[in-house]
């Protein structure tokens, strides 16, 4: 979902960066920084849709927190 978002959003992409295991799964953070809001959260959307597709059957899933502060 990283890479994906790194091509399609203006603004600045960090990560993904580990996180600490919870219930036994890895975890991961992806952070979206940018000044347009409606199209970063596009842009998110339209990456985890796309990446989701291709993960499901491995047992991955997807969590996004929009201003999570």
């Amino acid at each position: 979902a990283a890479a994906a978002l790194k091509e399609r959003i203006e603004g600045t992409v960090l990560g993904p960066a580990p996180l600490f295991r919870l219930k036994g799964r890895h975890r991961a953070l992806v952070l979206v920084k940018s000044t347009d809001r409606a199209a970063s959260v596009a842009s998110v959307r339209a990456a985890v849709e796309t990446t989701a597709s291709e993960w499901v059957k491995r047992g991955v899933s997807f969590s996004v927190d929009v201003d999570p502060q």
